[in-house]
């Protein structure tokens, strides 16, 4: 049968030989895995929440070491007051232009990697959950990555 000059004449005489041979098992057969395929998926989802969420508090530091602070008056002391946390949201650009990314009412151009996350994201969940833009850091949520100690007795 290796022979180009095999035809099935050939082929068909051979027939009766294997028909009660065993079936060879394929070599490289593929198994589908639901569970790990899911389990997989929900640990990479999380890990890009928590990456996200970091990013965004580097682009808060970045963006405020642009920023200089607004200066008091002169002959005023300055109030000391409460910072708010950063507020990103996501904002619809244009009909089919896609969506920006916005830090407390300004759009920002986030870096490349920043914007594979939210692409990667945004194919998983359908759009970026309102919670996923919170950056981590000093506004109550360091505890998204630093696990907490345990109390010695």
């Amino acid at each position: 049968m290796h022979t180009p000059s095999a035809t099935v004449e050939d082929v068909l005489a051979l027939v009766p030989q294997v028909l009660g041979l065993p079936i060879p098992q394929p070599v490289y057969q593929t198994r589908l895995n639901p569970d790990a395929v899911t389990a997989c998926m929900l640990a990479r989802m999380e890990r890009e929440k928590i990456l996200l969420r970091v990013k965004l508090a580097e682009l808060v530091k970045e963006h405020k070491e642009e920023t200089p602070p607004d200066l008091p008056f002169s002959g005023e002391e300055e109030e000391r007051k409460e910072v708010a946390p950063p507020e990103f949201e996501m904002r619809e650009v244009q009909e089919g232009q896609g969506m920006e990314l916005v830090l407390d009412d300004k759009p920002i151009a986030p870096p490349e990697d920043v914007k594979q996350l939210l692409t990667s994201i945004m194919l998983d969940w359908g759009d970026v959950p309102p919670e996923f833009l919170v950056p981590c850091g000093g506004w109550g949520i360091r505890s998204v990555l630093v696990p907490k100690r345990r109390k010695r007795h």
